[in-house]
């Protein structure tokens, strides 16, 4: 019975809730429900018996987590794996793209040279965001990483979109002043491009799951 808020958490999802909306045709507060699906409030029986209505599940599922869907993991295991295709895709695909154009550099010019390192800048930012949310997927998946609820969700989501757009700018005025480009450009170029994995963590956490 330990994973009580765990396998509230499973049936909700089998069944394509968010938080919010199974709160609503409970009657309960979307608080109280968080609280159930992550251990901070204890629901009485009577609540279990209800949850149990509502999700169209046997108490027993919720509380021993016996015949659960397996669809939510199957879906989430989807998304995992198109995290880390897409992920693999923007990182390495520029780079693959000139390994594949080096003989035929070879024979026009007599040598190689970056002719794809323009999108490389462009494809890494999306790509370390990814890394980041595919990490928190995986975790979540894993059951390692319980079920968070961050304030103000779409305000944060706002913040880490401005942000990978001043990487944007800033990678724009750096290429523009090279090799000479000012010093104080290049810290905040480096902070914003270790900020991208822990951006799209946050991009993961604010994302209406719960």
């Amino acid at each position: 019975m330990r994973n009580i808020g765990k396998n509230i958490r499973d049936a909700r999802l089998a069944r394509g809730l968010t938080q919010q909306q199974l709160a609503e045709k409970l009657g309960l507060t979307h608080q109280a429900l968080s609280g159930y699906e992550t251990g901070r409030r204890r629901a009485s029986l009577a609540q279990l018996h209800l949850l149990a209505e509502g999700l169209e599940v046997d108490i027993h599922q919720l509380l021993y987590g016996e015949a659960l869907p397996k669809a939510v993991r199957r879906s989430q295991l989807k998304r995992l794996l198109t995290g880390s295709l897409l992920y693999l895709l923007l990182f390495y695909s520029p780079a693959m793209g000139e390994l594949f154009l080096a003989d035929w550099m070879r024979r026009i010019y007599g040598h190689t040279f970056p002719i794809l390192s323009p999108l490389r800048q462009i494809t890494q930012p999306p790509a370390l965001l990814l890394l980041g949310w595919t990490v928190m997927q995986g975790l979540y998946l894993l059951d390692i990483l319980p079920p968070l609820t961050l304030p103000h969700p779409e305000a944060l989501r706002r913040s880490a979109a401005v942000l990978l757009l001043a990487y944007w700018v800033f990678q724009i005025l750096f290429w523009a002043t090279a090799p000479h480009y000012p010093e104080w450009l290049a810290f905040p170029r480096k902070l914003l491009w270790t900020l991208r994995p822990p951006l799209g963590a946050l991009l993961w956490l604010t994302e209406k799951r719960t």
